[in-house]
């Protein structure tokens, strides 16, 4: 919602659109900016000291260990998902708010940022319930409650934008559940691998699920371009065809709400709990002070 705030206001000041979008980078540079610093400043002097890796075995020697342990193949196919929902559901507000509902071309920064407040009130709420409860089931149960909302959706229909808020808000349920949890249950799954082999893959672990995310990403704007030629979208008229407005309703609901339920089915084969996590630290701490352990109680995750 930001970008198109700044450059509502540098325009109300008389700026040109193409110098107000100009100075709305420059204002989001800075903001950025000074995130990094505060980051930088607050964490220093913390960095946690690993042992230094073997840098001898080939990269895809490394991932191919990483991809044959079942959860970590869960979280990346999980964050594939998401991110083609999420994408696919992120651009099709400004369709839906102009083609399907009829709005101005102002009212999806609306949308935006009523989805960011309530986005600041569930990872409050996400991460309260993650402490209290299983965090992959806290995960799961947004990710469905997001998947069933949009599903719904695609049979009520956009009539308002009050109803493209709603849908938008309620998708944040998926968005923050995974923005909060998923690098949890990523860094899980690196401490059990390195109990399970002593081999420490985190750093691989990591890029490649961040490939996974780019991957989703990617085929979620090559979707959405597909759907639009097939629905007959054309962005010279003024008025689009029921096939245009039924592709965009589809790509708001259906579509990602679909993908949602599937990363929430995927992340319920997901085996590492809170029980089994805490019974392999506890077998972790004995085994590093060389006292004999158990693996009984967290046999599956290995």
């Amino acid at each position: 919602a930001l970008p198109m705030i700044l450059v509502s206001l540098f325009k109300g000041q008389g700026i040109s659109e193409e110098r107000a979008w100009t100075f709305a980078a420059l204002t989001l540079g800075a903001i950025a900016g000074t995130a990094i610093f505060i980051t930088w400043r607050a964490t220093r002097g913390w960095e946690i000291k690993y042992p230094p890796q073997s840098k001898d075995e080939p990269i895809f020697k490394s991932l191919g260990k990483g991809l044959t342990y079942k959860p970590y193949i869960l979280v990346i196919v999980a964050s594939f998902l998401f991110y083609f929902a999420f994408n696919t559901c992120n651009a099709s507000v400004i369709y839906n708010t102009i083609v399907v509902v009829g709005a101005t071309e102002a009212d999806p920064a609306v949308v935006y940022l009523a989805g960011t407040i309530v986005g600041v009130i569930l990872s409050v709420l996400i991460g309260k319930l993650a402490v209290v409860f299983d965090k992959k089931w806290v995960f799961i149960t947004f990710m469905a409650i997001a998947g069933f909302a949009l599903v719904i959706f695609k049979f009520v229909g956009f009539h308002s934008i009050t109803d493209q808020v709603i849908q938008f808000c309620m998708a944040h349920f998926a968005i923050i559940g995974f923005l909060v949890l998923s690098y949890n249950l990523l860094y899980d799954v690196c401490e059990v691998y390195e109990f399970k082999t002593g081999e420490m893959l985190t750093g691989v672990m990591i890029s490649y699920f961040s490939f996974f995310i780019k991957l989703g990403k990617a085929t979620a704007l090559q979707a959405v371009g597909i759907l639009l030629d097939l629905g007959g979208y054309d962005a010279s008229l003024t008025i689009q065809p029921d096939s245009a407005k039924a592709a965009v309703t589809n790509m708001a609901s259906i579509i990602p709400g679909c993908l949602m339920l599937l990363c929430a089915l995927v992340v319920c084969f997901y085996p590492i709990n809170r029980v089994r996590f805490r019974a392999m630290q506890n077998a972790r701490k004995l085994k590093d002070e060389g006292k004999a352990y158990s693996t009984s109680e967290f046999d599956r995750i290995l």
